[in-house]
C-alpha cells in the first residue's frame, strides 16, 4: 500500500513537473479577425504570403494556436469595411482584430473628415461586439504614394500630403480610444522608396509583408499570453 501511495506520488509530481515547463501559450487559441483593403487581403502575392497568414505562422511557432478571419478585400474603403466586413463578428467572437483600411478612401476622393467618421463607427462596432480596446490593433497606410502605378492616381507630393494627413488624424483616434496604432510608417516608407514592391508594382511583396508580421511580433504581446490581461500604458 505505501508502495502503491509512493508511485502514485511519483506520477502526479512528474505530471505537475511536465505542465509547469510547458509554455502557457502552447495550450492557448487566440480567435483573429483581419479587416482592411487590398494591403491585408494580400493582393500582388500569393495567399499564404498574405500578411495576416505570415503573422499566424510566426505566433504559431511560438506555440500559440490562432484561428484567422480574413475579411479584408481589395478596393475596400473604411464605410465599405463597416457595412461588409463586420456582418459575422458576432458568430466569430474575436479575440484580436486588426484594421488596415484608408488608400481607397483618398482614391475615390473620400474626405478625412468622413474617413474618420466610418472608421470610429467600426471602432465602435469592435468594442460593442466585446473586444477588448487593447486588442484592436490599427495599422497606418504604407507609403503607396512611391509606388510607379499610385501616377495614375495623382501627384507624388499631392498623395504623400494626403496620406500622412490621414495617417496622423488615424492615429490620434485610435489612441485616444485606448487602442494599438502600430508606428510601422518609417519601415513602409524605407519599403517604398527602395521598390520593395509586387509584381503589379504597387503592393509590397512577400519580403515586405513578412517584414510587417516581424514587426508585430518582435513589438507587441503574444496574443496568447495577452489574454485576459491590459498591457502596460492602456486602461
Amino acid at each position: 500500500m505505501q508502495k502503491r501511495f509512493l508511485l502514485q506520488m511519483h506520477g502526479w509530481m512528474a505530471t505537475t513537473l511536465i505542465l509547469m515547463v510547458v509554455s502557457p501559450a502552447a495550450h492557448a487559441k487566440v480567435t483573429y479577425l483581419a479587416l482592411g483593403d487590398s494591403y491585408t487581403s494580400g493582393v500582388g502575392v500569393r495567399p499564404h504570403e498574405a500578411f495576416p497568414e505570415v503573422l499566424v505562422r510566426h505566433w504559431s511557432a511560438l506555440g500559440c494556436r490562432v484561428n484567422l478571419h480574413n475579411k479584408a478585400r481589395g478596393g475596400r474603403t473604411a464605410r465599405g469595411v463597416f457595412h461588409q466586413q463586420l456582418k459575422e463578428i458576432a458568430e466569430i467572437k474575436p479575440d484580436l482584430v486588426s484594421l488596415g483600411v484608408g488608400t481607397n478612401d483618398i482614391r475615390l476622393g473620400v474626405s478625412v473628415e468622413e474617413y474618420l467618421y466610418w472608421v470610429g463607427a467600426i471602432l465602435d462596432e469592435l468594442v460593442s461586439q466585446g473586444v477588448p480596446a487593447h486588442r484592436i490593433w490599427v495599422f497606418p497606410q504604407p507609403a503607396w504614394h512611391l509606388a510607379p502605378v499610385a501616377l495614375r492616381i495623382g501627384s507624388p507630393e499631392v498623395l504623400m500630403q494626403q496620406r500622412n494627413l490621414f495617417n496622423k488624424s488615424l492615429r490620434k483616434l485610435v489612441l485616444s480610444r485606448g487602442m494599438r496604432y502600430l508606428e510601422m510608417g518609417k519601415m513602409m516608407q524605407k519599403q517604398a522608396s527602395i521598390g520593395d514592391l509586387s509584381p503589379d508594382l504597387f503592393h509590397p511583396s512577400p519580403r515586405a509583408y513578412a517584414a510587417w508580421a516581424k514587426w508585430v511580433v518582435t513589438n507587441l504581446e503574444d496574443p496568447c499570453l495577452l489574454a485576459g490581461k491590459v498591457p502596460d500604458g492602456f486602461p
